[in-house]
């Protein structure tokens, strides 16, 4: 099980994997909004999708993790997102960007 990175109060914290996202920036917005909630939270492999873009399909895609005690308010609060926005970006998930409505 991933740990929370060293420079993250209580690193010795299980980290739990939220979402998958395949775009770098879709990851990174998603975070953003979790930061802004206060939820301290990390992607893993970030500098992959730079680097290799193609790299990060064939791993499943840009992880997002929080700490274990934060999973259930994170969801939430990218379940609120997701109801507030209406319609996310095209590429907010897996499924989007295949062209169909």
């Amino acid at each position: 099980m991933p740990k929370v990175p060293d420079d993250m109060p209580n690193a010795d914290d299980d980290a739990i994997e939220i979402a998958t996202f395949p775009y770098l920036h879709v990851a990174e917005f998603a975070a953003s909004v979790l930061e802004g909630s206060d939820i301290e939270c990390f992607i893993g492999d970030q500098f992959l999708g730079g680097i290799r873009p193609e790299l990060t399909f064939t791993s499943g895609g840009i992880k997002l993790f929080v700490r274990a005690a934060d999973v259930d308010r994170a969801l939430e609060v990218l379940a609120e997102l997701e109801s507030a926005a209406g319609e996310l970006p095209d590429h907010w998930d897996d499924d989007a960007g295949d062209g169909e409505e």
